[in-house]
């Protein structure tokens, strides 16, 4: 592939990210609007982002720390 081509195949990517990415803040924002009684779901939105949280710390969180020395990671690398 020329370099060309590369910088218009990444282009390509990444301005489909972005598209996608406005669908779904579009698509979140419209699933608000439509939940009325939101106060019964407010402990499982809050469960559930503790478990969203928890399996981030878990699989990208301790990872970065136990191969930071193999990656030459910055000091910072790694903190929750």
């Amino acid at each position: 592939m020329s370099e060309q081509t590369r910088r218009h195949v990444d282009m390509f990517w990444w301005l489909l990210d972005e598209i996608l990415n406005a669908v779904l803040f579009v698509l979140i924002g419209l699933e608000i609007i439509v939940i009325t009684n939101a106060r019964g779901l407010l402990p499982a939105g809050l469960i559930a982002i503790g478990i969203t949280l928890l399996a981030r710390l878990l699989t990208v969180g301790l990872p970065i720390r136990m191969l930071r020395a193999l990656f030459h990671l910055p000091s910072g690398a790694g903190r929750c």
